[in-house]
Protein backbone atom coordinates (compact mmCIF):
# COMPACT_ATOMS: atom_id res chain seq x y z
CA UNK A 1 0.00 0.00 0.00
CA UNK A 2 1.41 3.43 -0.62
CA UNK A 3 0.13 6.18 1.51
CA UNK A 4 0.99 9.30 -0.28
CA UNK A 5 -0.54 13.36 -0.99
CA UNK A 6 1.52 14.25 -3.84
CA UNK A 7 -0.21 13.00 -7.27
CA UNK A 8 3.67 13.41 -8.54
CA UNK A 9 4.62 10.93 -6.33
CA UNK A 10 1.83 8.32 -6.58
CA UNK A 11 1.94 8.09 -10.26
CA UNK A 12 5.68 7.58 -10.11
CA UNK A 13 5.44 4.75 -7.36
CA UNK A 14 1.42 3.38 -8.63
CA UNK A 15 2.57 2.21 -12.41
CA UNK A 16 6.13 1.57 -11.54
CA UNK A 17 4.96 -1.22 -9.04
CA UNK A 18 2.14 -2.48 -11.01
CA UNK A 19 4.49 -2.82 -13.63
CA UNK A 20 6.65 -5.13 -11.71
CA UNK A 21 3.53 -7.02 -11.36
CA UNK A 22 3.08 -5.79 -7.82
CA UNK A 23 -0.49 -5.63 -6.18
CA UNK A 24 -0.73 -1.88 -5.19
CA UNK A 25 -3.40 0.12 -3.50
CA UNK A 26 -2.94 4.44 -2.79
CA UNK A 27 -4.18 5.76 -0.08
CA UNK A 28 -4.07 9.67 -0.29
CA UNK A 29 -5.52 10.64 2.96
CA UNK A 30 -4.30 9.36 6.10
CA UNK A 31 -7.81 9.21 7.83
CA UNK A 32 -8.79 6.60 5.61
CA UNK A 33 -5.39 4.35 6.04
CA UNK A 34 -6.62 2.42 9.02
CA UNK A 35 -10.15 1.11 6.75
CA UNK A 36 -8.13 0.67 3.72
CA UNK A 37 -5.58 -1.66 5.64
CA UNK A 38 -8.00 -3.39 6.98
CA UNK A 39 -9.91 -3.86 3.49
CA UNK A 40 -6.83 -4.80 1.41
CA UNK A 41 -4.66 -6.19 3.91
CA UNK A 42 -1.31 -4.95 2.36
CA UNK A 43 2.25 -6.84 3.04
CA UNK A 44 3.93 -3.50 3.01
CA UNK A 45 3.34 -0.18 3.73
CA UNK A 46 4.90 2.99 1.95
CA UNK A 47 4.04 6.06 3.43
CA UNK A 48 5.42 9.53 3.00
CA UNK A 49 7.79 10.75 6.22
CA UNK A 50 4.89 13.68 6.61
CA UNK A 51 1.65 11.64 6.23
CA UNK A 52 3.78 9.17 8.63
CA UNK A 53 3.60 11.50 11.56
CA UNK A 54 -0.21 12.03 10.85
CA UNK A 55 -0.62 8.28 11.34
CA UNK A 56 1.30 7.00 14.11
CA UNK A 57 1.67 3.42 15.12
CA UNK A 58 0.62 1.79 11.95
CA UNK A 59 3.15 -0.64 12.19
CA UNK A 60 1.94 -1.96 15.57
CA UNK A 61 -1.59 -1.34 15.37
CA UNK A 62 -1.78 -3.83 12.09
CA UNK A 63 1.45 -5.70 12.82
CA UNK A 64 2.38 -4.70 9.14
CA UNK A 65 6.02 -3.67 7.71
CA UNK A 66 6.44 0.24 6.80
CA UNK A 67 8.96 2.15 4.89
CA UNK A 68 8.92 5.56 4.88
CA UNK A 69 9.83 7.89 2.23
CA UNK A 70 11.68 11.31 3.38
CA UNK A 71 15.23 10.99 4.85
CA UNK A 72 17.33 8.30 4.05
CA UNK A 73 18.62 6.45 7.63
CA UNK A 74 16.36 8.30 9.65
CA UNK A 75 14.40 5.44 10.69
CA UNK A 76 12.14 6.44 12.92
CA UNK A 77 10.76 4.35 15.55
CA UNK A 78 7.89 3.04 14.54
CA UNK A 79 9.26 2.13 10.93
CA UNK A 80 11.31 -0.92 9.35
CA UNK A 81 13.38 1.39 6.97
CA UNK A 82 13.75 5.09 5.65
CA UNK A 83 14.48 6.11 2.45
CA UNK A 84 14.99 8.77 0.20
CA UNK A 85 11.67 10.39 -1.10
CA UNK A 86 13.47 10.81 -4.04
CA UNK A 87 14.35 6.66 -4.50
CA UNK A 88 14.36 4.94 -7.87
CA UNK A 89 11.69 2.90 -8.52
CA UNK A 90 14.55 -0.68 -8.04
CA UNK A 91 15.86 0.70 -4.52
CA UNK A 92 12.19 0.69 -3.20
CA UNK A 93 10.49 -2.23 -4.87
CA UNK A 94 14.16 -4.30 -3.77
CA UNK A 95 13.69 -3.19 -0.40
CA UNK A 96 9.96 -3.88 -0.48
CA UNK A 97 10.60 -7.72 -1.76
CA UNK A 98 13.84 -7.24 1.10
CA UNK A 99 11.14 -6.93 3.90
CA UNK A 100 8.15 -9.13 2.67
CA UNK A 101 10.83 -12.03 2.05
CA UNK A 102 12.25 -11.68 5.85
CA UNK A 103 8.37 -11.03 7.16
CA UNK A 104 7.96 -14.78 6.20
Amino acid sequence: MIVEDEIASISRLYIGLLRMDFTVEVCDNPSELQQRLARFKPQIVVISQKLHQTSPGTREKFSIPVIQLGIEGNVPADADLALDRMASLSTIAKAIENIVAGSK
